[in-house]
């Protein structure tokens, strides 16, 4: 589920990632659901194909013949050192079209694939459920603990829904609809609640519903849990 990717469009030069496009045309120039399908030569919108992009289809599969049963597969190793290797074997296969961080988390947590650089939303750019709303809509509690910002790709898949990873207004926006019970992690990035966001927790109308906690930039290291020792 979360190893091969969709491929929409022509796929990008020298094969790594796939392309950062929906059904939408590039994730990057608009909001979600903001744009007019794409169409084929025939002016129809076009449809998903489930095959392998190598037969005509959107989706790339793995083949673990050209690219191993593992990633530590020994024709890896053999063929980084100039021993044979199953002539069938293709040491760059790995690389083609590749998965990024977004859809890759995206797709552990929805269980929806989705493209390149999207989150939280299926290739039409619609918005689809992940593990932790579903938590949350039961009435049990939900969130996030990571050590990169709140709001990069992989805990973000879990709190928002955008088509673009990079998209600031709708990463923000889609972690206040969310809600998590809980989230920590760094805030040193445009990965980030914005400071809107946080100040409201502190003092303003989320302070009811929102806990605020945060490091003194001024403490040291060896000092930081001086406040909460038994005296």
């Amino acid at each position: 589920m979360t190893a091969t990717s969709p491929l929409i469009g022509q796929p990008k030069d020298g094969n790594h990632y796939g392309p950062a496009r929906s059904f939408l045309g590039k994730v990057d120039e608009h909001d979600n659901g903001m744009a007019e399908l794409l169409t084929d030569a025939q002016d129809n919108p076009l449809v998903f194909d489930p095959r392998d992009v190598l037969q005509g289809g959107n989706l790339v599969m793995w083949d673990d013949v050209k690219g191993g049963m593992y990633p530590w597969d020994e024709n890896y190793f053999n063929a980084a050192n100039g021993f044979p290797v199953d002539p069938s074997f293709d040491p760059e296969f790995i690389m083609q079209h590749a998965i990024d961080s977004a859809n890759s988390a995206s797709a552990y947590a929805t269980g929806v694939k989705t493209g390149v650089n999207m989150m939280g939303v299926d290739l039409y750019e619609r918005q689809v459920r992940n593990i932790l709303e579903e938590a949350l809509s039961c009435d049990k509690s939900g969130g996030i603990m990571t050590s990169v910002p709140l709001l990069h790709a992989t805990p973000a898949a879990f709190v928002t829904h955008t088509n673009y990873r990079k998209n600031k207004h709708q990463l923000q926006d889609g972690f206040k609809e969310t809600q998590p019970t809980w989230a920590m992690g760094t805030c040193q990035s445009r990965y980030q609640p914005s400071e809107e966001l946080k100040q409201s927790m502190v003092n303003g109308s989320l302070v009811s519903s929102h806990t605020f906690l945060h490091q003194d930039p001024e403490v040291l290291a060896e000092n930081f849990y001086d406040s909460i020792q038994d005296k």
